[in-house]
């Protein structure tokens, strides 16, 4: 077995195989007890017999197999219970299994639904990139309405297909929309009928009046029927001339009705008048706290829990946090909805945030001599002196600067005792172009099994639509696939070849867009080290670089098609401001080079004269000039020697005015002119993973620490800069720790922003930093400078009075405690290399490592026998890789008292802290034991630490002196095209609740933009004649079938009426669309356009030029494709456009015209015609 399993691994082939295989399974396979999705992995089948075979009664069988099947399936979790006899805490038998969904319930709206829920959750969602996934912006407000109230400014409909324009508002005073949509006032009615039957709904009083139409009809009149209308036909009403082609198609030159068509065009049953509501429910309401509110979520998504409450069974302990794992990863997907996951990520943070303040509350420095009774003491306590930790507090949430400040310290830590890592490695997820996925996510959410071939030929807009709907299959697909990756990447026949992956560390991040990527640093055994003074050094190097990293734009390893995801293209993400205006901050257009070479910047000694530095600059300018017009020709077939050519250097010139601007030792790959925009990756992992990547070699320690800076905790610098000057601002007040902490979390709590895939993560406790050891921190610290955790008041009650037994015991304690049989074991040692726990049996650690942190190694060695320590307290047992170990470390320049006893402490064994270590003379005792210590420090301490801390401390000297440039960090855009709702002022407290002391008007109207007001509407089409309005019968049915794309052109002389027609058209195609339920009138689904601005105000439309951002000069050059951003911001706005009507096309000429189709293809990202978007010409 173990020969087949290293043929099997020195196979390339058969493990690409083996990954292109497991990258199809996705989490579709249910389990019968707790309903979550799983992959096949994780599963195991069984039959009833099997079960019992292994001793399990009848009775206890059928209540664990709740999704009764003719196989009974159990995921990993459920089966580690049940197979000792338990009922899994997630059984659906629990009470977690959803109630069925009523039809009246089904077919609510987003706005629908928060019409009759009796809570509201104010939050500012918005899309994101092209691809519009969600993302959070701030804190959630809860806010209790009156449903009554809600329900009572709705008209009475006497159709089911009535619909109206409604605005949710935060306040009245808010310019824009919490929420603004298209709303079917009797399914509302419907649905809350049904809601107030309801158990929940009857517990919370609410009711409806019976009195409200007579109440409200004065003032809506203008939404009731009229009578003449409900005289009509009924089937002129139902308006199904549109969709029988027949009614005229057969009509044999006689005029259409008029009182027919206008039924059909704008029937008042069916369509929406041009006066809407806006009002704002929740104003004037106290916002409740979400911790408090037990039934919140129930009473927030009716359409999820029914009207009725979640009833978890009395004997089973279930935290919010693992019923909202259970609920996200549930075979049915109601919980999957953005709204809902934002909710349930707030919620949970805001538990977070309660806890950690409740718990830093506890710390205080460290009191001799205190007694159970005096911690008992309120007074006395409130006495003590307690850290002010109003920053690290943050550390409990995994999205906050304080978090990762602490990675960064964890990781520098391992550089420190690891040494400078080899590769740098950057993986992206490319979810639209991974057919895998959209495979999966149509089975999941669709129940419908399709092809690799059929996914792949699914519009981008469909595969958009299934990612936004299902953040959290996506988010563990990414996991999954990685996880593929990984084995072969560690494997021997993987791209490390004959440098094993010695240790790793990930970080994962997001994107802009949303979606996740991950940066991992890798240290490799036996990998070459960079040394400028030798050549072999050098030389090892670049054959190293050759072998592994690649931007060879025409490989042979997978398609040139795919080269295209590592062909960088300028976004505003990327743009960086400098002294002489703008550049891309990653440095591209790359300089190409005739071979890979290792640069370093000139030396002091060698100095340019004036003219030499004039040479060198304009050969620069030439440089720089010619590789942004050859950055746009990707099909350029210039060699390196031909581009010397045009920029009129040789090579020797070229290399000299690249390292003028050099500061550190750079690599430059060996690179192509058509290579200059292409991203470095390796080919054997491009073709596993199809999607962007980036792969360095790091040179040096302050390469390595730049990395870290930029890429660890880049996302965080303005968020902690925000959060610095506000506990700066407190500081200089006399604000009691509590306040502070209080300020902070609202501080943090109000400003941060999160995606959809982000809010899964952090949801499901998916590690986002991911490290092949452990940390353990060791605080070197005084004893009177340390922070002690006190127990909790319910521990403290059942010692005895005059115990000094008050604080958590720490590592210390734990090392003076240590059994004689490790007297000689030092400090450093005891925490890297032994684990303590309670029980003997219990593999569990004491490590400041939280479940945010996923840790590779297997911790424990079980060989060894566990010890018992002195105190009898715990057990401590032998682990098989060493911890990396992090200190106050202090500095001998600095304080070189506390720099020996620091020394001394670590390294030398000791027991008694106040003999051993603190009455003594620290640097006599040092110099005493100096060949010891700097043995066993050698062990901790890399030869290149010195390095690191140098490179840190000159960063952070040009960091002090440089402060943040807001305008290239890319979470400060505020992009308002993105926006989802946007509702004002959105600031919660997280001890106070908000109060609103202005009382306003709760309901007013408002005119829907774009729509002509009803009379002029009927007017216009009364005044059409036959041929018009048989040509307005024939668009709208194809806009309602909307299955084909289609072109027309519209002829005739001036003044025969064709302006007037579009007008019809256009203001048809309004009506219909915003009377669809859930739509939101202010998207583009037409759009009116002339080639001039004369031309284009008499049809109140725009200009081409400026509605697709077309040039002025046409020139007959080739269209310049829109930057990245642009483009994604007008995809954004016209997302959902349908038609395209260009009047005057006369003057529109065929270079004009065809831009116009090349545009629309690049916003559209299609190659269909006019980017899939039909046209109308005239």
């Amino acid at each position: 077995m173990r020969m087949s399993r290293d043929k099997y691994e020195n196979n390339f082939h058969l493990m690409k195989l083996n990954y292109e295989s497991k990258i199809k399974e996705g989490p579709t396979h249910i389990c019968s007890c707790c309903g979550g999705l799983w992959f096949e992995y994780s599963i195991k089948e069984f039959t009833v017999e099997m079960l019992r075979n292994k001793g399990l009664p009848k009775e206890f069988i059928d209540k664990i197999y709740y999704l009764k099947n003719t196989i009974i399936k159990l995921c990993v979790t459920c089966r580690k219970d049940i197979m000792l006899n338990k009922v899994p805490n997630l059984c659906l038998s629990n009470g977690l299994a959803f109630y069925e969904v009523p039809d009246c319930l089904k077919i609510l709206t987003e706005l629908e639904e928060r019409l009759i829920s009796p809570r509201i959750p104010f939050m500012v969602i918005r899309t994101l990139g092209f691809c519009k996934q969600f993302g959070l912006k701030g804190n959630l407000v809860n806010v209790p309405i009156n449903v009554d109230t809600n329900v009572s400014i709705l008209p009475r409909s006497f159709s089911d297909t009535h619909t109206i324009q409604l605005k949710l508002m935060r306040q009245m005073k808010n310019k824009n929309a919490f929420m603004y949509e298209t709303i079917r006032p009797k399914v509302v009615h419907t649905a809350i009928k049904y809601l107030i039957g309801q158990e929940l709904y009857k517990d919370e009083g609410i009711v409806i009046s019976n009195d409200w139409i007579k109440e409200y009809s004065n003032e809506r009149e203008n939404f009731i029927v009229n009578d003449e209308d409900k005289k009509l036909n009924v089937n002129e009403n139902k308006g199904e001339v549109f969709d029988d082609d027949d009614d005229w198609n057969e009509l044999d030159g006689k005029p259409i009705s008029p009182g027919a068509t206008e039924t059909l065009l704008n029937d008042e049953t069916n369509n929406q008048n041009d006066i809407g509501i806006k009002f704002a429910p929740g104003e004037n309401n106290r916002p409740i706290s979400i911790l408090m509110d037990l039934k919140v979520d129930e009473l927030t998504f009716p359409k999820i829990y029914c009207g009725k409450q979640r009833k978890i069974k009395e004997n089973v302990r279930l935290t919010y946090a693992k019923i909202a794992k259970s609920e996200l990863r549930m075979f049915d997907r109601r919980c999957g909805r953005v709204s809902k996951l934002f909710f349930t990520y707030k919620k949970l943070q805001t538990r977070k945030f309660s806890d950690a303040i409740s718990i830093n509350l506890r710390k205080t420095k460290n009191t001799k001599n205190v007694t159970v009774a005096q911690m008992l003491n309120r007074d006395y306590v409130n006495g003590l002196i307690h850290t002010d930790d109003a920053f690290t507090f943050l550390r409990c949430d995994r999205s906050s600067p304080a978090f990762w400040e602490m990675k960064k310290k964890e990781l520098l830590a391992m550089f420190r005792q690891l040494g400078c890592p080899t590769i740098f490695l950057t993986l992206s997820a490319a979810e639209t172009k991974w057919s895998e996925l959209i495979v999966i996510l149509t089975q999941v959410l669709e129940n419908k099994v399709i092809t690799l071939e059929e996914a792949e030929n699914l519009s981008y807009e469909k595969k958009c639509d299934l990612i936004r709907k299902d953040p959290v299959t996506c988010v563990r697909y990414f996991e999954h696939r990685l996880k593929c990756l990984w084995e072969i990447l560690l494997a021997p026949c993987g791209p490390f070849e004959g440098n094993g992956l010695e240790d790793k560390y990930i970080r994962v991040e997001f994107q802009f867009r949303g979606s996740p990527h991950i940066h991992v640093f890798i240290w490799l055994k036996n990998a070459p080290k960079y040394d400028k003074n030798n050549p072999k050094s050098i030389e090892q190097c670049i054959e190293f670089i050759d072998k592994l990293i690649s931007v060879n734009a025409k490989p042979t390893e997978f398609s040139e098609e795919l080269i295209n995801v590592q062909r960088h293209k300028h976004s505003h993400t990327c743009k960086k401001h400098v002294k002489n205006g703008i550049k891309c901050r990653f440095g591209i257009p790359y300089f190409p080079m005739r071979k890979t070479m290792i640069l370093e910047p000139f030396s002091d000694d060698e100095k340019f004269t004036k003219k030499e530095r004039e040479e060198i600059s304009k050969n620069r300018q030439n440089v720089i000039e010619e590789l942004g017009k050859i950055s746009k020709d990707t099909d350029n077939s210039l060699t390196f020697e031909e581009f010397l050519e045009h920029v009129n250097i040789n090579e020797e010139e070229y290399i000299k005015m690249i390292r003028s601007e050099l500061k550190k030792a750079k690599v430059f790959l060996k690179r192509a002119p058509n290579e200059i925009r292409i991203n470095a990756y390796n080919s054997m992992i491009m073709s596993l993973h199809r999607a962007n990547m980036d792969i360095q070699f790091i040179l040096d320690p302050y390469s390595c620490l730049m990395y870290c800076v930029d890429y660890i905790n880049k996302s965080e610098n303005g968020m902690s800069k925000l959060l610095r000057e506000a506990l700066n601002e407190l500081k200089k007040g006399n604000s009691t720790v509590k306040e502070r902490l209080r300020v902070i979390a609202n501080k943090f709590l109000n400003s941060s922003e999160i995606s959809a895939q982000e809010a899964v993560y952090h949801i499901l406790s998916i590690p986002l930093s991911i490290s092949s050891r452990s940390t353990v921190f060791i605080n070197t610290n005084r004893p009177e400078n340390r922070i002690s955790m006190l127990k909790s008041d319910e521990i403290l009650q059942k010692l005895e009075p005059d115990s000094n037994d008050v604080f958590v015991e720490g590592l210390i304690d734990m090392y003076t405690n240590r059994p004689d049989e490790m007297k000689n074991v030092c400090l450093a040692d005891f925490a890297s290399l032994y684990n303590v726990s309670k029980k003997k049996a219990d593999n569990a650690q004491i490590t400041e490592n939280s479940d945010d942190e996923y840790v590779i190694d297997n911790e424990i060695d079980e060989k060894t026998i566990a010890l018992k320590m002195k105190n009898g307290k715990g057990w401590i047992k032998n682990r098989k890789k060493k911890k990396i170990i992090r200190c106050r470390n202090f500095k001998l320049h600095q304080d070189p008292e506390n720099y020996y006893r620091e020394q001394l402490m670590l390294f030398l064994p000791w027991s008694n802290e106040e003999e051993n270590l603190i009455n003594i003379n620290h640097e006599e005792t040092f110099e005493l034991y100096k060949d010891l210590i700097q043995q066993k420090r050698s062990e901790y301490v890399h030869r290149e630490a010195n390095q690191f801390e140098q490179a840190f401390e000159d960063h952070t000297e040009r960091e002090n002196e440089n402060d943040i440039d807001d305008k290239n960090i890319e979470y400060d855009e505020d992009k308002n095209e993105f926006l989802i709702y946007e509702i004002g002022n959105n600031e919660g407290d997280i001890f106070v609740e908000m109060g609103i002391n202005t009382r306003t008007e709760k309901i007013e109207h408002f005119n829907v933009p774009k729509i002509i007001p009803d009379t002029e509407y009927q007017r216009m089409m009364r005044s059409l004649n036959y041929s018009q309005r048989k040509y307005t019968l024939n668009v709208m049915n194809l806009i309602k079938n909307g299955d084909k794309q289609f072109f027309h052109f519209i002829n005739g002389g001036a003044g025969v009426g064709k302006s007037t027609l579009i007008k019809a058209v256009y203001q048809s195609i309004l009506r219909f669309y915003n009377s669809l339920p859930g739509s939101n009138p202010e998207t583009n689904r037409a759009a009116l356009c002339a080639p001039t601005g004369k031309a284009a105000t008499l049809i109140d439309g725009m200009t081409l030029h400026s509605f697709l951002s077309l040039p002025v000069n046409q020139c007959k050059h080739k269209l310049v494709k829109l930057d990245n951003d642009i483009s994604n911001r007008i995809g954004v706005k016209l997302k959902d456009l349908q038609l395209l009507i260009i009047d005057e096309i006369s003057m529109v000429g065929f270079t004009m015209f065809q831009h116009v189709d090349a545009r629309l293809q690049q916003i559209m990202r299609t190659k269909k015609p006019f980017g899939g978007i039909s046209v109308i010409v005239l």
